[in-house]
């Protein structure tokens, strides 16, 4: 854009000089040739001249640097003098430009969706492994070992927290390879047995 416009800066002062040296030089020509004329016609005439080539071949001259037709532009530059140059110089993108502008923006999204879905997978793994860290502990043999105090007793009792649920764990009963068989007391004090699958265990406490 900028260099349109510089470019059309020079364009206009050439056409400037161009009407001074034109008129003066039919002026001359017209004295030597001894024809009476009215130097104001001279330029009026040269005015109307520049007028309208000059506003179709800065047209074409737009045009041809944004890779767009140029015959199509000195047409238009006539039929609507410096209208049209003015209109092309702010509105015409570079041919192929806008195209090329959606290809790298679709590129750019689908970057970054995969972007995106890789970080969304490596969390999401991230996570899958701290929680297999996490529930690692459950393990038949912890709970074999935690069932029994020193002398044999049952042992007990433990805060459990598991499937979302709070629960008092009075004793272990049995320990299965994938879950533990435990006692506690319901809402009326008695006991009731439930097993309890080591994988939906968050926490096991002494109370």
């Amino acid at each position: 854009m900028n260099d349109d416009i510089q470019r059309a800066k020079y364009f206009l002062q050439d056409v400037g000089y161009w009407c001074k040296d034109t008129a003066v030089m039919l002026s001359r020509r017209f004295v030597k040739a001894e024809i009476e004329t009215d130097p104001l016609l001279i330029i009026a005439i040269v005015l109307v001249v520049v007028f309208f080539l000059g506003s179709a071949f800065w047209a074409v001259s737009i045009a041809t640097s944004r890779r767009h037709n140029p015959v199509i532009a000195f047409l238009l530059g006539l039929l609507l003098p410096w209208v049209f140059p003015v209109v092309i110089l702010f509105a015409l993108d570079v041919k192929g430009e806008r195209a090329r502008r959606r290809e790298e923006a679709k590129k750019q999204k689908e970057r970054e969706e995969a972007a995106a879905r890789k970080a969304a997978e490596e969390r999401r793994a991230a996570e899958e492994a701290l929680a297999k860290d996490f529930h690692a502990k459950w393990t038949q043999s912890y709970f074999e070992k935690i069932s029994r105090r020193a002398d044999g007793s049952p042992a007990g009792p433990f805060a459990v927290d598991f499937a979302g649920q709070a629960l008092r764990v009075e004793q272990i009963v049995e320990v299965l390879p994938t879950l533990v068989l435990v006692e506690f007391l319901n809402e009326r004090g008695e006991t009731q047995r439930m097993r309890i699958p080591f994988a939906k265990i968050d926490r096991w406490e002494n109370c």
